[in-house]
């Protein structure tokens, strides 16, 4: 288990600040996607890989992205980066 932890780390630390960023960010967002696709699944007792889950996907990517680039006009007090 060590061996594969220290050769992932080994990876991950290879990459920029502002790539892991991107990395967690895109994460994030499919976590999101995917827990919003489950709680409907259990809610209706069915997952349907339709138009309006892959539609709920890019409203959490847009709502991402536009997170991303308001977070660098806000000052750090409300939760940005300036």
């Amino acid at each position: 288990m060590t061996k594969i932890k220290t050769f992932i780390l080994s990876i991950w630390n290879k990459f920029s600040d502002s790539t892991k960023i991107k990395i967690i960010s895109i994460f994030n967002t499919f976590g999101s996607a995917f827990l919003l696709a489950l709680s409907t699944a259990f809610i209706t007792h069915e997952i349907e890989w339709t138009l309006s889950f892959f539609i709920g996907v890019i409203y959490l990517a847009f709502r991402e992205a536009l997170k991303a680039v308001v977070s660098t006009a806000v000052p750090k007090r409300l939760g940005g980066r300036k």
